[in-house]
């Protein structure tokens, strides 16, 4: 029922929003060596670890959305006079998410990796007669099993504060790298059996310059949300930023903020400058 709310408890309630600018994404691969190799044939080597093109490419996505879905129901009429009930038969998800990626000027990875998913998925190949540039080239498509990323690509949306590093020599690096502990909020969205289905036209021109994006269309069947898994051993903890000026003098006279005090925080500004390889 409606009753009166003091101001610090309205403040406590609403002045912490999610922010849009907080999120990484991560593209996997289709199961299995023969699609890693197609891309080495295509010049693409994605390599592993924090070294590697891939984790470049996740970094590279600029823009994302978190997908929704919808649920489809049937009306009922004859049970109730005068009333008309309606019963869910089935949820129905968004067919695609669209991920715009910027395009380094070493080697256009994200154009050079999606168009070479893309030709693997059609069985593209050059042999003998059948060259891409010949006038009766023909591709035989791939089965679905072997091109899609079982469960591969997700989107962690998490907030500036919600992890942070144990260690000072942690700062600034990917914050789900290992070492970090979630300690605010967090959503993982796993999309299953993932694939690209276009790559949108990127306009060129001699006016001033801007950056180059590509954004790639992906399809799924279905996604399912999850929290980010605690990479660390130690037992999360409430980040300091989060506490009131009131709980935080209290934690001090009593001697329990160290650990918090002395946690090292990523901030949206370190990550961002990470992102844009500032730092």
């Amino acid at each position: 029922m409606a009753k009166v709310v003091p101001i610090s408890e309205f403040k406590s309630k609403i002045s912490r929003p999610a922010t849009t600018s907080n999120f990484y994404v991560e593209v996997g691969l289709p199961a299995g060596s023969e699609f890693t190799n197609f891309l080495s044939e295509k010049g693409v080597s994605l390599g592993s670890g924090e070294a590697g093109d891939q984790y470049t490419l996740n970094l590279l996505c600029s823009e994302a959305s978190l997908p929704g879905s919808s649920l489809a129901t049937f009306e009922i009429t004859s049970d109730y006079t005068g009333v008309t009930e309606r019963h869910v038969h089935r949820r129905f998800y968004d067919d695609r998410i669209d991920l715009t990626f910027y395009v380094n000027a070493d080697n256009y990875l994200p154009i050079r990796f999606f168009e070479a998913w893309m030709d693997y998925i059609t069985g593209a190949a050059n042999s003998g007669d059948n060259t891409s540039s010949s006038k009766s080239y023909n591709y035989r498509i791939n089965y679905a099993d072997d091109y899609t990323s079982e469960q591969g690509l997700k989107i962690t949306k998490f907030e500036r504060d919600s992890y942070s590093a144990p260690d000072s020599s942690l700062t600034g690096i990917l914050p789900l790298s290992s070492g970090f502990k979630p300690t605010g909020g967090s959503l993982v969205y796993t999309f299953v059996r993932a694939f690209p289905i276009s790559v949108s036209s990127m306009p060129v021109s001699y006016d001033a310059s801007s950056l180059l994006k590509c954004t790639i269309s992906m399809t799924y069947i279905r996604y399912f949300i999850d929290k980010a898994a605690d990479n660390s051993s130690e037992t999360p903890t409430t980040s300091g930023s989060k506490q009131t000026p009131a709980q935080q003098k209290e934690a001090a006279e009593t001697g329990q903020s160290n650990s918090s005090q002395n946690r090292i925080t990523l901030t949206g500004q370190d990550y961002t400058r990470r992102r844009q390889g500032l730092d």
